[in-house]
């Protein structure tokens, strides 16, 4: 998933319409081609970061067994599935093993349900039940569902290992034998369970899991609900969703890069679990190196974050992930060349990334070529049309040109497909300013402010749009209205303004002079 945190962003806000005009710029179309991959050598993992992976594996591995997961003795099963081609799709660890097992087909689901009709209902039943209908939240990149994890919720998760015992380990090993070799080595890394609808559950990202193995189950008909699926960037031309029925269950490789898909009616239930294997073998070097990256990175250690993500990217070259990351950090080392190469790499290796075609379109963006930056985005909004990000950066390339009717486009098409884009609701309010429009502004604004109760712009900008509304209402005596305008600034937006807190007491001695010279007229 696109990591936010390194586009750190430090904005200077004006106090009118200020545009929040960072990383700008967006793609007409044909696909760029550029950077380049590793050699195609085999690189050999220094000994010492092997055994840094292993330790940190078998760290993993320690602290999952807390969870008290099942693990152990699993019957023998044979199920039957549908497989779903990735074509050369490259996996992160044992791409290998993997297609031995499968060939391209690395997408399993079964074609009757694994779990009957009635364990499903009853384990809608029970975390209804939990929750009484105030459902947690968890956060998938830029979005969040409702759900929990299952270790969170004893009587679901006393189901749940049974069915890891008899049904769900089983099946990983018996459709992935090469990577498999025993189903008492499975472990649970973790699970959840997401109540998608409408109003509380727009979709994840786009990511792949932290695991090595991974499942999803539908709990409900497909009939209660409209949308959903699981899209799968690998599948067909431009990738593809899959809809399961109730009980069946997708198996595949964490590595592959999906999302969940909104619903536009009703509820729809999904357990998700991501599995590891538990023994040496089944270490996986890439995904350590660049777990471990990440945890410098977050550390401060930029050098040896810099030193584990080329490591990554030599390991497994072929794959996206590895170049993203490696980026990530140059950028954050100040290496704008180094990281626009990098994000270009990985375009490269997956030329259906829509987080690496946004992110060249950022880097263009950072050396003022709007012209490439614009190409780029519209590049990723094909690719992926639920990228909120990218259409609003087309908006802001379009601001700077002058193009306000198709900048508003951008942010409301942002605004759709990411109703909580604060940015957006917040550029989309300064186009309306910019029209005269102030009602509609303020309630740009105002929405921003909901979704980011600190968001700098949307604040600065309200507080701007609320003075000048009432600094009009007194100019046309309505002290009321003005009064309004100004005590929702001092009341919320910025406290203590001393210019506000002026026009206020004005606006307030002069309605009271305007009382009182009313009542002499009333009783002389």
């Amino acid at each position: 998933m696109r990591i936010v945190t390194l586009l750190s962003l430090f904005i200077t806000p004006l106090a009118i319409a200020k545009r929040k005009d960072a990383i700008l710029n967006s793609p007409s179309f044909a696909i760029p081609k550029g950077g380049s991959f590793e050699s195609e050598d085999v690189f050999q993992l220094p000994s010492s970061e092997t055994e840094l992976n292993l330790h940190s594996h078998r760290e993993e591995i320690e602290i999952n067994s807390l969870q008290d997961y099942y693990y152990g003795p699993c019957p023998e099963v044979n199920i039957e599935t549908k497989g779903y081609s990735v074509g050369p799709f490259v996996l992160p660890d044992f791409d290998k093993e993997f297609r031995d097992s499968k060939g391209d087909e690395l997408i399993q689901v079964t074609t009757e349900p694994l779990l009957a009709s009635e364990e499903c209902d009853g384990i809608i039943s029970l975390v209804e039940e939990h929750f009484c209908g105030n459902w947690t939240k968890l956060p998938s990149g830029r979005y969040e569902i409702a759900g929990s994890w299952i270790k969170d919720i004893p009587t679901v998760k006393e189901q749940f290992n049974a069915l890891l015992k008899e049904k769900l380990f089983p099946s990983l090993a018996h459709l992935f034998p090469d990577v498999v070799k025993d189903a008492s080595d499975l472990r649970i890394q973790s699970a959840y369970i997401f109540k998608y609808t409408p109003e509380s559950g727009e979709k994840t990202d786009m990511h792949m899991d932290s695991s090595l193995l991974s499942f999803t189950i539908l709990l409900n008909d497909p009939k209660e609900f409209e949308g959903g699926g699981t899209f799968f960037e690998s599948l067909g031309t431009h990738g593809e969703v899959i809809h399961m029925e109730k009980g069946t269950v997708c198996f595949r490789p964490a590595g592959l890069r999906h999302r969940g898909q909104p619903i536009t009616r009703g509820q729809r239930y999904v357990i998700g679990g991501f599995v590891t294997v538990a023994s040496d073998r089944g270490c996986e070097h890439t995904r350590q190196l660049l777990t471990r990256g990440t945890k410098a990175l977050a550390n401060g250690d930029t050098s040896r974050a810099k030193e584990l993500f080329g490591f990554a990217k030599k390991h497994c070259p072929k794959f996206s992930e590895t170049y993203m990351s490696y980026a990530h950090c140059l950028r954050k080392f100040g290496d704008v060349d180094g990281a626009h190469d990098a994000y270009k790499a990985a375009f490269d290796a997956n030329p259906r990334n829509a987080d690496s075609a946004f992110m060249v379109g950022v880097m263009y963006g950072e050396k003022g070529n709007d012209e490439e930056a614009m190409r780029w985005y519209q590049l990723a909004t094909k690719l992926n049309e639920h990228d909120g990000d990218a259409w609003y950066r087309q908006g802001l390339v379009y601001a700077r040109q002058g193009l306000s009717s198709k900048e508003r486009k951008m942010y409301e098409r942002a605004i759709e497909v990411q109703p909580n884009h604060a940015d957006a609701h917040c550029n989309l309010g300064c186009s309306y300013g910019e029209e005269g429009d102030i009602q509609k502004e303020i309630e740009c604004y105002e929405r921003a402010l909901q979704i980011e109760p600190n968001n700098s712009d949307a604040l600065n900008n309200a507080k701007a749009a609320y003075y000048y509304k009432g600094i009009d209402a007194y100019r046309r005596r309505d002290f009321d209205g003005a009064l309004r305008c100004f005590d929702r600034i001092l009341n919320g937006i910025a406290p203590g303004e001393t210019t506000v807190l002026a026009a206020y007491s004005a606006v307030l001695k002069e309605k009271q002079q305007q009382q009182q010279q009313q009542q002499k007229e009333q009783h002389p």
